[in-house]
């Protein structure tokens, strides 16, 4: 599981007054000035404003990450514009559409796990290459990034991103059960067409059962 608190936020609560302050001060001006329009850094910066009793090692955590971070500030930069990239195709390529089609569902998930898959290969691309930080904050990023990702995850990712595209069919492990129903349906790992492996293993006898892709009764008592 990837680490990924800079600022300490996740257990920090907002003073009691926390809107009273907001519109007696004018953050909203102040924070859009400061932030240049982005919002997610404006939710940041307000977050951390409005935030109730923080103790001296809190405070001191976040002042060395933002140090770090203008020491390295076109790592930073870059890192933030690879997460708003993702988001931006995800919202282009993925989330496009609103529909409850299966087809149309399975893949939106494929291509996003294709997009993560390019993104966080970029990612640790560039911080290979990043002299190391010397912050609590970014150290452990970095040693929760690379300690979760790396060539082989990546690759496995796209393998599982290619399984779900489902290009030629889906192959089902299934049992008979009462009344020869269908029982216990295992999803197999698709074999690649043409390989040495493929013509082995073919030589039994298999069974092929074609659902009408408009047939959604019978799809759902399948499933269930």
């Amino acid at each position: 599981m990837i680490q990924l608190d800079l600022l300490r936020l996740v257990k920090a609560t907002r003073i009691s007054i926390a809107e009273d302050v907001r519109t007696d001060l004018e953050l909203d001006k102040i924070v859009a000035i400061a932030s240049n329009g982005d919002k997610l850094i404006a939710e940041t910066w307000m977050n951390v404003l409005l935030l109730g009793e923080t103790s001296e090692e809190d405070v001191r955590y976040r002042q060395d990450a933002v140090k770090d971070a203008l020491a390295h500030r076109e790592t930073v930069l870059k890192m933030y514009s690879i997460s708003g990239d993702v988001l931006d195709r995800l919202r282009r390529e993925v989330f496009f559409f609103r529909t409850d089609d299966p087809a149309v569902v399975v893949h939106e998930a494929s291509r996003g796990i294709e997009i993560f898959a390019d993104a966080l290969e970029e990612l640790i691309t560039l911080l290979r290459s990043t002299p190391r930080f010397s912050s609590k904050a970014f150290s452990d990023l970095m040693e929760s990034l690379f300690a979760n990702i790396d060539e082989k995850f990546i690759s496995s990712a796209r393998e599982v991103a290619k399984i779900f595209s489902f290009d030629q069919g889906i192959d089902f492990s299934v049992k008979l059960g009462k009344y020869n129903s269908l029982i216990d349906p295992i999803l197999l790992m698709p074999k690649e067409k043409g390989s040495l492996l493929s013509k082995i293993f073919s030589v039994g006898k298999e069974y092929t059962y074609k659902l009408d892709p408009r047939d959604r009764p019978a799809l759902k008592s399948y499933m269930t």
